[in-house]
């Protein structure tokens, strides 16, 4: 069984990259939009709400998260289909 799951890894890992770039082009406009997001969630959010920005750096933090949400959570069902399968 071990041997099924090694010869079908190539495929599903090369099935999330596209799921992932297509999670990707969902949620960000561009890569400027990404680096936001990434750059709101490291400063903390006092400076972005004395900065005025406070809704902005929500948004961005909140589709960040829902970005990874979504790719961990398509690795965990995989895992849980394969091993309902093997």
């Amino acid at each position: 069984m071990w041997l099924i799951a090694l010869i079908m890894a190539p495929f599903i890992i090369w099935a999330d990259i596209k799921l992932f770039k297509f999670f990707y082009r969902c949620i960000f406009r561009d890569e400027e939009d990404f680096n936001n997001s990434l750059k709101y969630s490291i400063r903390p959010d006092i400076f972005s709400l004395f900065r005025g920005e406070y809704f902005k750096d929500y948004f961005a933090e909140l589709k960040l998260g829902i970005f990874i949400m979504l790719c961990i959570g398509t690795i965990a069902l995989e895992v849980v289909i394969l091993n309902a399968l093997l």
